[in-house]
């Protein structure tokens, strides 16, 4: 079973397609699958898109079904996914307030988050940072 992360922006997110091979820490941007379209209940924001890591899917970033920060002992594998995510944030929404991640297991993209948090955009690049499964986030553009 795969992780999936969901993007809401204000507006359009670039579409980044998927590249062969993996690895690297390229993302990807893709546009819902219709049968996706009830993640958008989730979020505040109206522009909701699909984020994939370098493997192809979001199990490239790191994330874990507990509500608490699970230090990793070697994160060179998802960091440069973690890197690529803020950076691309950075560059096309860097002037709005937030934009909003969902993560959650593939299917699971109907069920109401169970978990919600504020972070900042650094806060992603961390290597104690983990997306949390059916976990919101509303990401501040700007470091405190």
């Amino acid at each position: 079973m795969c992780f999936c992360l969901y993007l809401g922006t204000p507006s359009p997110a670039p579409l980044i397609p998927p590249r062969s091979p993996p690895g690297g820490g390229r993302i990807s941007i893709e546009p819902l699958h219709e049968t996706r379209q009830s993640v958008k209940d989730w979020f505040t924001l109206p522009c909701v898109m699909q984020v994939g890591s370098d493997v192809g899917c979001g199990c490239g970033f790191r994330h874990n079904e507990a509500a608490a920060y699970i230090p990793d002992t070697d994160h060179s594998g998802t960091q440069p996914n973690h890197l690529n995510l803020v950076e691309l944030l950075k560059q096309h929404f860097g002037t709005v307030p937030f934009v909003e991640l969902y993560g959650c297991w593939d299917g699971d993209h109907a069920i109401q988050p169970e978990d919600r948090r504020e972070v900042c955009i650094n806060d992603l690049l961390d290597g104690n940072f983990h997306f949390r499964m059916k976990g919101y986030c509303r990401v501040r553009m700007e470091s405190p």
